[in-house]
């Protein structure tokens, strides 16, 4: 099998993140290119939540953190909604649980076992945060992809970057999944890029309930799952 190149991204435009505090657009310079945010490395506890991970904090406010892995998901309950990726707005939690899910939404911690977590690298020239990841939870290949946080101009970049070929049984069905706290952001509008060209072509408002149509889609044989899923 071709061995695949390709990554996927998540790009979170400014709007839809700052647009909460305006006021945080000017915390970087003009031409200060991908230096709006900065990695930050606690010691003794001393970082976002009592943790020792670094992650990415804006420039000269600390008001927007993205927390890469500080807590990794339980081996048993993979639905706390406190690990993986998360983010913070002045101090509150407005997202979590970003990584791989095998199952669309309302069913995406389902499917155990969770992925597991490498040692995290960072690069203060490029304010980027890596994080190597392991999935093994299926018999027909182990997937290996990076979890990549970094600094752009305006804002910040997410990616999903794989480093195996994608066993079968998970293609079709094997994601990036982010949640954002709804309460935040009820009514509240948002822009995507889905192709990846830096041209936002999806527009949309957050509704006021989850509700949306249904489709079939096959769940993902897993030879190990908690008793709870069975």
């Amino acid at each position: 099998m071709k061995k695949i190149s390709k990554f996927l991204s998540l790009v979170l435009a400014a709007c839809l993140i700052f647009g909460m505090l305006p006021a945080l657009s000017a915390s970087a310079a003009d031409g200060d290119a991908g230096n709006f945010m900065e990695i930050f490395t606690p010691s003794g506890g001393g970082g976002w939540g009592g943790g020792n991970a670094p992650y990415l904090t804006t420039k000269n406010s600390n008001a927007f953190n993205v927390i890469m892995y500080q807590n990794t998901f339980s081996g048993t309950f993979g639905d706390q909604h406190m690990g993986g990726i998360e983010m913070s707005l002045n101090g509150t939690r407005i997202a979590t649980n970003g990584d791989l899910h095998l199952l669309p939404t309302p069913e995406q911690w389902d499917a155990t076992p969770a992925p597991s977590k490498g040692t995290t690298t960072t690069d203060t020239a490029t304010n980027t945060i890596t994080v190597p990841m392991t999935y093994s939870g299926v018999s027909d290949g182990t997937l290996r992809y990076d979890l990549v946080a970094s600094s752009t101009d305006k804002g910040m970049k997410l990616q999903m970057i794989l480093r195996s070929d994608m066993p079968e049984s998970l293609k079709g069905k094997a994601r990036f999944n982010l949640e954002l706290l709804p309460s935040s952001y009820k009514n509240k509008s948002y822009q995507a890029d889905l192709n990846g060209d830096g041209v936002y072509d999806n527009f949309g408002v957050f509704p006021l309930h989850p509700q949306d149509p249904m489709i079939e889609t096959e769940r993902v044989d897993l030879p190990r799952q908690e008793w709870y899923v069975k």
